[in-house]
């Protein structure tokens, strides 16, 4: 493979993910109770509550996310953030497709570009559900290509205490008391 496709792909990689999530982040903003149709047609097992709570914040999260990795800032946290939004966008897609339930991703709004794909395969859930998991992926790729985090990073270690070493401690310390005493 050639040495600037390997030194450069993460860059690529971050351009589509953020602008990806920058597109999927307006185009629920642009129309919020839509989307919170779509939120509760995946039937997902959560109080009616919560789902609202997910309508309101996943477009902003998606904006902050998709931000951070265009701008080059936190990327590391902000690349944790975006795997853990995929994984959940892959299992929300795939219990949806499993239980063949008729809705669309509700992520990317084509209508912005005067497309209307209503009842293509490219509305599907199962097709979502394949496009979220090859987003995980390279999300993970992307991760693993960042390394282990900065250098000279403090580690904190933690000695290991017996769950009765701090009673000893104390009946040792009445029992000297009282013999002084």
């Amino acid at each position: 493979m050639n040495r600037w496709v390997r030194q450069n792909w993460p860059h690529a990689g971050r351009w589509l993910i953020g602008l990806l999530l920058l597109w999927a982040g307006i185009s629920k903003l642009a129309n919020p109770v839509e989307f919170l149709g779509t939120v509760y047609a995946y039937e997902l097992p959560l109080p009616r509550g919560w789902q609202k709570v997910v309508a309101v914040s996943l477009p902003w999260a998606e904006l902050l996310l998709a931000l951070l990795l265009i701008a080059r800032v936190w990327t590391r946290s902000a690349l944790v953030g975006c795997l853990w939004l995929m994984a959940g966008f892959t299992l929300a897609t795939g219990q949806a497709w499993v239980r063949e339930l008729p809705i669309a991703c509700g992520c990317f709004d084509l209508r912005i570009f005067g497309v209307t794909v209503e009842g293509t395969a490219w509305d599907s859930v199962g097709l979502a559900f394949w496009r979220n998991l090859v987003l995980t992926g390279i999300v993970a790729a992307m991760l693993a290509a960042e390394g282990p985090g900065p250098q000279g990073a403090p580690v904190v270690s933690v000695p290991p205490v017996s769950s009765d070493s701090g009673h000893r401690r104390r009946r040792g310390k009445r029992r000297a008391a009282r013999v002084a005493a």
